[in-house]
């Protein structure tokens, strides 16, 4: 992390030649990075299944470490529903042995700043990785996620999947790498972004990066970004919806992959209730 004044760069890419695009200015104040943070850490047992599910509704700093045992399984979610005037910033590491796989599910709908870091090792051989993002952010929200999958075991699988919308004059940032280390052969890696434009003030920069140092290997990205379909909107409201309804529905058939995730139908509810408040935001 680089100190800039009373401020922080809290999340950069992995490689330095990048820093002239101007996409590693995810800062938080020193103030926030002062405080005491909210730390965890776990171990899952060889061979055993694990789930966690966490909720943020407060300005915290918050930092986990997670191990995954040989054949292990673990997924993780984790929901940020800050204050429209609070700050939040969470860094996620986890190591994943051989045969292991672990999930992430992630949502950020609060903070007028939101900063995120998930970094996975995949060290051993078979392991497997799964990151699934959900963001919304509107007014003057600033959101900055930073992805990283470390494929370092033969034969590792990784998927980012990442569905976002932007309204008001919202900024925000995803750096999503896929670094295929030396001695990983026969891995596969896929990452992808799915972005709804609903204003013209918004600024957005998506920089999906693939690091390769193995010859062996089968990596893809792609990135959609563009405004929500007029016809489909048309076609809702020639139903009888009005714009707030037929914007709603087409928000939540976006964001379906990752909602549909969540176990817990109290916490399901709760995220639409704050989905459906952003949207009234950008109307």
């Amino acid at each position: 992390m680089e100190k800039k004044k009373n401020r922080i760069v809290y999340t950069e890419i992995p490689m330095r030649t990048w820093r002239w695009l101007g996409v590693n200015e995810g800062e938080i104040s020193a103030d926030l990075m002062m405080r005491t943070a909210i730390k965890g850490r776990m171990y899952v047992k060889p061979g055993q299944n694990e789930s966690m599910s966490h909720v943020c509704r407060n300005s915290d700093r918050e930092i986990c470490q997670v191990a995954v045992g040989e054949n292990s399984r673990y997924k993780v979610t984790s929901v940020v529903l800050a204050p429209d005037d609070g700050e939040w910033a969470g860094v996620m590491k986890i190591r994943v042995d051989a045969g292991g796989s672990v999930q992430v599910n992630v949502i950020y709908l609060g903070g007028r700043k939101n900063l995120s870091s998930i970094e996975i090792e995949l060290v051993g051989d078979d392991s497997s990785a799964e990151i699934n993002a959900l963001y919304f952010a509107s007014d003057h929200e600033k959101y900055d996620m930073n992805f990283i999958i470390r494929q370092m075991g033969k034969r590792t699988t990784s998927s980012m999947n990442v569905y976002g919308a932007l309204g008001g004059n919202a900024d925000k940032i995803f750096r999503g790498t896929l670094d295929f280390v030396k001695g990983c052969c026969g891995s596969v890696g896929n990452e992808k972004e799915e972005i709804i434009l609903l204003s013209e003030g918004v600024r957005n920069r998506t920089v999906p990066l693939m690091l390769s140092g193995e010859d062996d290997v089968d990596g893809h990205h792609a990135a959609s970004i563009g405004r929500m379909d007029e016809d489909r909107l048309f076609y809702l409201m020639s139903r009888g919806l009005d714009e707030e309804e037929a914007k709603r529905l087409v928000l939540e058939a976006t964001f379906a992959p990752v909602v549909n995730l969540i176990d817990n139908e109290e916490l399901k509810s709760e995220i639409q209730a704050a989905i459906n408040r952003k949207v009234l935001k950008c109307l």
